[in-house]
């Protein structure tokens, strides 16, 4: 699928490009990065959970490496998503083949898991106390697509987010210089 002529031509003019480099960054976008935003489920929540733990690690030992939650497309034995935790991090597997909504519940579930284990969260680490963590993260989550969301959509389309963009970050000469 090929970038709209005439969005292409207002992308080109504005910020300064060609037209080849407009469809190659589309292209990109679309073939690389989309997807791979796809299986990032529940990141913000990931990203969170992160912080958290690398904060109480921390707390500890100063010299603590950076806790990182890793998301591994792989069908574990129980079918729907395990956690396996290390010192500096944790992996989640989830089965790809689950619909996306259960997905969501799966890895939620495994955060909190992880939560109770770093007493984030109170409370032993049982599946209830995690199915309670999913609740509150997919609703969460949920209001903000239902509530909120909506009011970051830009109505004037693609047209009117080129012009946001430009408003906001304005191309001037001296932007036209690599930076270091």
């Amino acid at each position: 699928m090929a970038l709209e002529k005439d969005i292409r031509e207002r992308l080109a003019k504005t910020f300064k490009v060609s037209e080849d480099r407009c469809e190659d960054y589309y292209r990109v976008y679309n073939e690389t990065l989309q997807p791979l935003i796809q299986k990032k489920f529940l990141a913000h929540l990931v990203s969170a959970a992160e912080d958290l733990i690398f904060i109480k690690i921390k707390a500890d030992d100063p010299t603590a490496p950076r806790f990182k939650i890793t998301l591994w497309e792989h069908a574990p034995t129980n079918g729907k998503a395990t956690m396996r935790l290390w010192r500096c991090g944790a992996i989640i597997a989830y089965n790809p083949e689950n619909d996306p909504q259960d997905l969501r519940i799966f890895i939620a579930h495994e955060l909190g898991h992880l939560l109770c284990r770093y007493n984030i969260l109170d409370g032993e680490a049982t599946d209830n106390n995690a199915d309670l963590l999913a609740f509150f993260a997919i609703s969460g989550k949920d209001k903000f697509y239902r509530g909120k969301a909506p009011k970051l959509i830009y109505n004037g389309g693609e047209l009117q987010i080129i012009s946001s963009i430009q408003s906001a970050c304005p191309i001037t000469k001296e932007d036209q210089t690599r930076v270091p």
